[in-house]
């Protein structure tokens, strides 16, 4: 024997004012599962494009980065040649204060020497702002790449929602029409037979 509460739900259940009742929730259910599903999408959609966002500006920070440390290389390489060239007439002042032929010996290899260091510290500063730049445009790239993966993941997310909704929107169908079939709110048809 039934608690008189379950009998209760029950028989109103079985009545047509229930069936409407659990039919009309369950619509409200649906309904609000279908919105839900749409905004989250929506959200998951706007959220990742706004990744991809953040990630094209960081591309182009990161390409304005490389940019910048060829120019700094460039500057740094000037900024070297006028360093070697005081040295250079420092050495030269001295030699000559000596009295010492600048064409000949000891003031000719220092100048070679100095000449030589200087071309190698050139090389050094310009393969150094070659490789930070390949780097920052490395990391450009990287972001690039983050960023279609983000609005694909968006679209993703879109398509998703709406398959989600769709599933929920047919889930509430069927049991609406669960409901009717075992409340006894589907009404018996009264066609006429034609055999039998």
């Amino acid at each position: 024997m039934c608690p008189p509460v379950i009998a209760a739900v029950a028989a109103f259940a079985a009545s047509p004012a229930g069936t409407a009742t659990l039919a009309g929730l369950t619509l409200a259910s649906t309904g609000v599962g279908v919105a839900g599903a749409l905004q989250s999408s929506k959200a998951a959609q706007a959220s990742a494009n706004y990744q991809g966002q953040l990630a094209d500006i960081n591309a182009l920070n990161a390409d304005r980065a490389a940019r910048d440390a060829l120019e700094r290389g460039t500057l740094d390489a000037v900024k070297h040649g006028r360093e070697v060239a005081k040295l250079r007439g420092q050495q030269t002042q001295a030699f000559a204060s000596q009295g010492l032929d600048l064409g000949f010996g000891t003031p000719l290899d220092t100048a070679g020497d100095t000449a030589m260091l200087a071309a190698e510290d050139n090389r050094t500063i310009a393969e150094n702002a070659a490789r930070e730049a390949d780097s920052l445009r490395i990391n450009a790239q990287n972001f690039r790449a983050d960023a279609a993966g983000a609005r694909a993941a968006g679209a993703n997310a879109r398509t998703a929602g709406i398959i989600n909704a769709g599933s929920t929107l047919l889930n509430g169908a069927t049991q609406i029409g669960g409901q009717f079939a075992k409340y006894g709110g589907a009404q018996k048809s009264y066609a006429p037979r034609i055999f039998g």
